[in-house]
């Protein structure tokens, strides 16, 4: 569970860096099969239960990695305010930086 949460911290860091992708951070630390897998059942089961294939939803829902899908979540979420707070400041545009100060 622990390495989970890591990696969900390292793909929401990543997501919030302009031009460095989740995914390929998900894909380098070797989950980006299981949540792509995961989600495509979890969607299953939701478009089964909007359909009221209840029993069909629910063997959908079964199947979803929840053991590695809610640590991701939870890092992720905590990256991504972490990284968000941090980098703010860095990313914030003004006149003065973006070089369209003018001092008429």
């Amino acid at each position: 569970m622990i390495s989970n949460l890591l990696r969900g911290f390292l793909i929401g860091t990543a997501e919030v860096i302009p031009g460095v992708s989740g995914g390929t951070v998900a894909l380098i630390v070797g989950v980006y099969e299981r949540i792509i897998a995961s989600a495509a059942t979890l969607v299953t089961a939701v478009v089964n239960l909007i359909r009221g294939k209840y029993k069909e939803s629910k063997a959908s829902a079964k199947q979803v990695d929840w053991a590695l899908l809610f640590p991701l979540l939870a890092g992720m979420l905590v990256a991504i305010f972490v990284a968000a707070a941090l980098l703010e400041p860095y990313l914030r545009v003004s006149p003065r930086t973006c070089g369209h100060y003018s001092q008429d």
